[in-house]
């Protein structure tokens, strides 16, 4: 008789947590951040969508942006600002 293993349960960054990684701050323009956008949606991601380097966080007018431009235009300035703004925080610590 095989014996069943528990799955370990995944703990994924909170909304918040990563907002405070990013000291409160939209990854694009620096203004306040109030959202947590994902980079690859859900239903294209290949690996987790909710792993803490597919998300990002956005003030209200770049999030509505990232939103109505379009994936295919914003995908790779997410990727750019998220790489710039942890060089630029990792200056201020």
């Amino acid at each position: 008789m095989k014996k069943l293993m528990k799955r370990k349960a995944r703990s994924f960054p909170t909304p918040s947590d990563i907002i405070c990684k990013f000291k409160g701050r939209c990854i694009v323009c620096f203004d306040d951040a109030v959202a947590v956008h994902e980079i690859d949606y859900r239903s294209e991601a290949h690996l987790d969508p909710m792993r803490e380097e597919n998300r990002v966080p956005l003030c209200a007018s770049c999030h509505e942006l990232a939103h109505t431009e379009g994936k295919e235009k914003w995908k790779p300035l997410l990727r750019y600002h998220r790489v710039r703004a942890l060089d630029i925080l990792s200056l201020l610590d």
